[in-house]
């Protein structure tokens, strides 16, 4: 928990930092791609303490004790959390590119349903993003508007090319950081779409991991049971 806690703060705060700089320096590319790593990493977080972690506290804490097969699974999703991948890291890491060509050629037969591919024994299948996302618009519908948005412009598509365009006398030109600039419009436009979903939902999630760190003992005036 410590070391999910420490990466989820650090790459949330990196994260937001970047995308505050991007803007002040007109690079609405690097803003939306940061935009959409946001939502993304929100999702996964969001994802595995509505489904995996908070159940287990509130049933846990109803019963005033936590059997070992949920402390088994807390313990799984969080290496799941962590290590969960669909890359080959292994291979990468130990120069095994034969290996690594044959891991991901599975995978991606996996995928077309030709044929089981799995990474090596030992590392934990990530979960989708497009699973934590509709999980999320269970709650929020409007997730997948924000979501889908980032990533038309972040994609080789019309999105994209706004990004890097100014408007001209009625026309638009490749100009970044023009005075007219259609990215600066598209980030005023967009921004709100961010900050009501993944801003908001991240400043409520961390939190929560952090106070599950503590004992009872250590967190006299939290009421017992109140996961949300």
């Amino acid at each position: 928990m410590d070391i999910l806690l420490a990466v989820s703060l650090h790459k949330f705060s990196s994260l937001t930092a970047t995308l505050i700089e991007s803007v002040n320096r007109g690079n609405y590319l690097t803003y939306a791609l940061v935009g959409r790593s946001l939502i993304e990493h929100t999702a996964t977080l969001r994802y595995y303490w509505e489904k995996r972690l908070a159940p287990i506290i509130q049933t846990a804490s109803g019963r005033g004790s936590v059997t070992p097969d949920e402390k088994k699974s807390a313990i799984l999703s969080l290496d799941q959390h962590l290590r969960g991948s669909r890359f080959d890291w292994l291979s990468f890491e130990l120069k095994d590119y034969r290996q690594l060509r044959e891991s991901q050629a599975a995978r991606r037969r996996e995928r077309r349903g030709t044929q089981a591919g799995t990474l090596r024994e030992g590392f934990p299948d990530q979960i989708s993003v497009v699973t934590a996302l509709d999980h999320w618009a269970k709650a929020e519908p409007g997730v997948h508007i924000a979501y889908d948005l980032f990533c038309d412009l972040v994609h080789p598509n019309l999105g994209s090319n706004f990004l890097v365009m100014a408007r001209d006398e009625g026309r638009l030109k490749v100009d970044p950081q023009g005075a007219n600039a259609v990215g600066f419009d598209i980030f005023r436009q967009s921004l709100p779409f961010l900050v009501s979903s993944a801003i908001r939902e991240g400043s409520q999630l961390i939190p929560m991991f952090a106070l599950i760190r503590y004992q009872d003992d250590e967190l006299p005036n939290v009421k017992k049971g109140n996961t949300r």
